[in-house]
C-alpha cells in the first residue's frame, strides 16, 4: 500500500450560492401545501420567499464548519486496504500525478477499508473491464477516515452506471468527507447507500452537493450523518430508507442537513416521477430554500420525525419536470419553522 504524504489545509470556507437564481426560477413552489401553526388552530398557507431573499438568507447562514487544520494529527496517514483479498480483481492504485486513488469493481462485491487523512480523491471504476451487468457494487468502509479534496472533482466518485457504492460508516468511528473547491462531496453515476453505525460529517462549498446520485440514495443502519452543502444536501432520483433487498431493515439513524444553499433534499427525475420515502430515522433540515423538492410523493412513516428550521422559501417545491400533484403522507411528525404539516395533496 502506498501512503501519501499529506498536506495540511487550514481554512474556513463560506458557502457561496451558485446557480441559485436558476434553481429557484425553474422550481414551482408547492404554495398550496398547508401547515397548522403550533400556537394557533387555524390553517395557513406557507409563504413564498423571493429569489433574492432566499439567496441572501442562504449566504448569510450557510457556512462550512469542518476545521481541517488538525485532521492529520488526529487521523494519521491515509490507508486504503482490500477488505477481502479473496475477491478476484479487487485492487487499489494511486496516481501521484493527479492525486487520485482508483478502486476496482469486481464480479463479486468488493470491500475497501479507508482509514486516516489525506487531501485526495477516490474514484471507483470498472478498471477490470468487466462491462455492465458483470460487476457488483462496492462497499467502502469508513473507519476514522478524513478525506479532503482541493480540486473541483468529487471526493468520492462512483463512475459505474450499474449497482451502487455503499458508504459503510463503522461503529464507534468519526469520519469526514470535505469537498473544498466546488465539487460534490460524494457523487455516483447510479445509486448510493449510506449504512453502518458510526458518525459521518459531509461538507461541500460553492456549487457542490453533499451527496449526489444519478440514481437513488438509500439510508440504512443507525448512523449519524451531518451535511453542510453549497447546493443540495441530498440530490437523487428517489430517497428511501428501507433496504430494497430486505424490507424488514429500516433506517434508525439521524440525518442533519445543517445548511444547504439550495434544497435540503431533492429527489426528482427527468420523467417527473421522483419520490421521497422516509420509513425510519430523524431528519433535521436547516438553513435551506426548501425542505423537500420532489415530483410525486413524500411519505413520512409513523415514528419518523422531520424538522425544518430557518427555511427561506416553501417547505415543499415541485421538481423541474413534475407534471402531477404531490401526495404528502404524514404518519410521523413534519414541522417547519413551528408549523405542523399533515397528510394532503399538493397541487401545482
Amino acid at each position: 500500500m502506498k501512503l501519501q504524504k499529506l498536506i495540511l489545509v487550514t481554512a474556513s470556507f463560506l458557502l457561496m450560492s451558485c446557480g441559485g437564481t436558476a434553481s429557484t426560477s425553474s422550481s414551482t413552489a408547492a404554495s398550496s401545501a398547508t401547515a397548522t401553526s403550533t400556537t394557533t388552530t387555524s390553517t395557513t398557507t406557507t409563504s413564498t420567499t423571493t429569489t433574492s431573499e432566499a439567496e441572501a438568507t442562504s449566504e448569510a447562514t450557510t457556512t462550512a464548519s469542518v476545521d481541517v487544520s488538525s485532521l492529520e494529527s488526529k487521523y494519521g496517514d491515509l490507508e486504503i486496504t482490500v477488505g477481502d483479498s479473496s475477491v478476484t480483481g479487487a485492487s487499489v492504485s494511486y496516481d501521484s500525478t493527479n492525486n487520485i486513488y482508483t478502486l476496482a469493481v469486481c464480479a463479486e462485491k468488493a470491500e475497501y477499508v479507508v482509514t486516516g487523512y489525506a487531501t485526495t480523491s477516490i474514484v471507483i471504476s470498472d478498471v477490470n473491464n468487466l462491462g455492465e451487468g458483470n460487476y457488483k457494487g462496492v462497499k467502502l468502509t469508513l473507519s476514522n477516515a478524513a478525506l479532503v479534496s482541493s480540486t473541483d472533482d468529487p471526493v468520492i466518485e462512483y463512475t459505474c452506471s450499474k449497482k451502487n457504492v455503499q458508504l459503510s460508516v463503522k461503529n464507534g468511528t468519526n469520519n469526514v468527507i470535505y469537498a473544498t473547491n466546488g465539487g460534490d462531496a460524494v457523487y455516483s453515476e447510479n445509486n448510493v447507500e449510506v449504512s453502518g453505525k458510526g458518525s459521518l460529517a459531509i461538507s461541500s462549498v460553492a456549487d457542490g452537493h453533499g451527496i449526489k446520485a444519478e440514481g437513488d440514495i438509500t439510508f440504512q443502519g443507525s448512523n449519524s450523518v451531518t451535511i453542510d452543502s453549497g447546493h443540495d444536501g441530498l440530490h437523487c432520483e428517489n430517497l428511501v430508507t428501507t433496504d430494497p433487498d430486505d424490507s424488514t431493515s429500516v433506517y434508525a439513524g439521524t440525518v442533519t442537513i445543517a445548511s444547504a444553499v439550495s434544497q435540503g433534499i431533492e429527489a426528482a427525475t427527468d420523467d417527473g416521477d421522483g419520490t421521497i420515502t422516509l420509513d425510519g430515522g430523524n431528519w433535521n433540515i436547516s438553513n435551506a430554500e426548501s425542505v423537500f423538492k420532489t415530483d410525486t410523493a413524500i411519505t413520512i412513516a409513523s415514528g419518523v420525525k422531520v424538522t425544518g428550521t430557518n427555511i427561506s422559501g416553501d417547505a415543499i417545491v415541485f421538481g423541474d419536470n413534475s407534471t402531477s400533484s404531490i401526495t404528502l403522507t404524514v404518519n410521523g411528525t413534519f414541522t417547519v419553522d413551528g408549523a405542523s404539516y399533515s397528510s394532503q395533496t399538493i397541487e401545482q
